[in-house]
Formats: structure tokens, C-alpha cells, sequence
């Protein structure tokens, strides 16, 4: 029972003024379960104001919007478990002190955009988010936060420019892919424009020190498109990988571990505990985020690593 269908049996006479009132408090109550549940969660306020819901972090003062149908939004993410990605947004944080341009790929609502672009204040982003109601969710919890030094940019990265349809489900945003990689019923295709990391660096003309990949199994894709800038430019890369998800599109992650430790790169696995130095991901590989240094580029960073 909603609160607005309570109100209206009151309001038609199907409920008493005291059964309203005792009914409409049981709703209310949940006010309070939340000041407790948020203690223990790095959400330290919420805040209903003129249709929206708004969450506002504790350790960087973020503050992002709900959105209503995604069951997996960050927000309800941290109020599920407490956290969302926190060693992971601290390692990049010391890891990229010096970095001055990145690529955000798989932007989704804004999490990494936002989180780093708070803690470095030199650094500049360009997010790339394809799906156009999650893009316009990115570009609200930039402009709640007066963040200004990144770029959204309403396209997806693959092998190739042009248009492709993604399989897109409003109850789970961060499982939007090429593929319907959660074999979930509800999605429906979305077409989006694509470029690539190769042709985005050809435009803009501007260097790139960390590029993030996180396009639910097509990351081998966008690795393929951005060969050029990676060749030339060795950026330090954040990539997730699943092997259920780069099933879908018929390779296995080891393709991307393979390509880019033959020029030279050190793989990190990245969860729990210390980076792991791998030089392959198997069945028994618990880590889905992997960091891509290149020790040529980057001697400096390897002792945060391997501490």
C-alpha cells in the first residue's frame, strides 16, 4: 500500500480518520529505520526534495540521484552493503595523483567520474555514457555536484564507429551491453551511437594518462579500438572483466590479459585485499577489476602495488 493510495481511501471514506493515521505511520516509520541503517553505510544523508530522492556520501560529500527503477543504482548499492567500490576509488585515487586526462568508458550515472574528479583536482575526464536516460542521470549528479572538469559525452565505445543496439533494462542501468549478458527478460534494445577510443583521441588531440572500461563484456571491443592511443600513449587502464560476460561475445578475458602484457603491461587483480600481480585470470580468480601499469611509463606507481 502506497502512501498516495492510503490518502486517497481516507479522502474517500474507506478509512477512518485514526486508521489513516496508524496505517500512514507504519509507512513513516521507515524514516527512522533509515537515520539508523545509515550510520553503518557511507551514505550519511538523504533527501527528498521536488520529486527527487537524493543521496549524499559520507567520505566525499557526493551527492547523486536515485533513480526509482534501478535496483542496482550505486546509492542503494551503499545503503544494501555499506559501500560501493571503496578500495578500488582509493587506489586510483593514489595511484593517479599526477594523471591530467581520462577516459571514463562505461560512465553509467557518474561514480568514478565523480569520486575522481573530487579527489584530483587536476584531472580531466571525458565520460562516456551511450544509453540516453542514463546519460541525462550522469549529467544531473555533475551538475548537483559543480563538477566542471568533466565532459559527458552520450556515445559508447566499441571496435568501430556507428550505430549499434544495446540491450538495456531500467531495473539494472549498470548491465546495459551489446549483448544481453544477464539473459534478462525485461531488457529491451536501445540504439546508440559508438565511436572509438582511437578516433575520440584523433579529435580531441589530447593525451590520455587513465582510461576506465567497464561495458558489461565488451571491453575486448574497445581495447581493439583504442590499439593506436594505447601503442603510443601506454595509459594506465582499469578494466573490468567477467568471464560469463565476455562469453557473450565469444572470447575469453585472457584475450585482453594476453594483448596488453605482450606490450609490456603488469596486470593487477583489484578486490579484496592487496593488488595480485597475475599473468592470467582462471576459474580461480576472484577479482573482476584489473589494473593495467605499464613499467616503462610507470615505475613510480608499481611500490603503491606491490606494498
Amino acid at each position: 500500500m502506497t502512501l498516495r493510495s492510503l490518502k486517497a481511501q481516507y479522502l474517500s471514506g474507506e478509512l477512518s480518520k485514526p486508521d489513516y493515521i496508524a496505517q500512514m505511520y507504519s509507512v513513516h516509520e521507515s524514516l527512522f529505520d533509515y537515520a539508523d541503517l545509515l550510520r553503518e553505510t557511507d551514505i550519511r544523508e538523504i533527501t527528498i526534495v521536488d520529486g527527487e530522492v537524493l543521496a549524499t556520501t559520507r567520505q566525499d560529500g557526493l551527492r547523486i540521484v536515485l533513480n526509482r527503477e534501478d535496483r542496482r543504482a550505486t546509492a542503494v548499492e551503499i545503503l544494501n552493503f555499506g559501500s560501493f567500490e571503496g578500495p578500488e576509488m582509493d587506489l586510483l585515487t593514489s595511484v593517479l595523483t599526477d594523471a591530467k586526462h581520462m577516459l571514463d568508458i562505461g560512465a553509467n550515472m557518474g561514480w568514478v567520474s565523480l569520486t575522481l574528479g573530487k579527489r584530483l583536482p587536476d584531472l580531466q575526464i571525458a565520460a562516456f555514457e551511450p544509453i540516453p536516460s542514463t546519460f541525462e542521470l550522469l549529467v544531473r549528479n555533475l551538475a548537483l555536484n559543480g563538477v566542471t572538469r568533466v565532459t559527458p559525452n552520450n556515445l559508447g565505445m566499441s571496435n568501430k564507429p556507428g550505430t549499434a543496439e544495446i540491450y538495456f533494462s531500467a531495473a539494472g542501468t549498470g548491465n546495459a551491453s551489446l549483448a544481453n549478458v544477464g539473459a534478462r527478460a525485461d531488457v529491451a534494445p536501445v540504439t546508440c551511437t559508438f565511436t572509438t577510443v582511437d578516433t575520440h583521441v584523433g579529435e580531441t588531440k589530447q593525451p590520455v594518462d587513465f582510461i576506465k572500461i567497464d561495458v558489461e563484456g565488451a571491453e575486448l571491443l574497445v581495447i581493439q579500438g583504442g590499439m593506436a592511443t594505447i601503442v603510443d600513449q601506454l595509459p594506465i587502464l582499469f578494466i573490468e572483466l567477467l568471464r560469463k560476460w565476455a562469453a557473450a561475445f565469444g572470447y575469453h578475458p585472457n584475450e585482453v590479459v594476453t594483448i596488453l602484457t605482450g606490450m609490456g603491461y603488469e596486470c593487477y587483480g583489484i578486490g579484496k585485499g592487496a593488488p595480485e600481480l597475475l599473468t592470467e585470470i582462471t576459474g580461480e580468480t576472484q577479482q573482476t577489476n584489473f589494473l593495467f601499469v605499464h613499467p616503462q611509463k610507470h615505475a613510480d606507481k608499481l611500490p603503491l602495488l606491490k606494498a
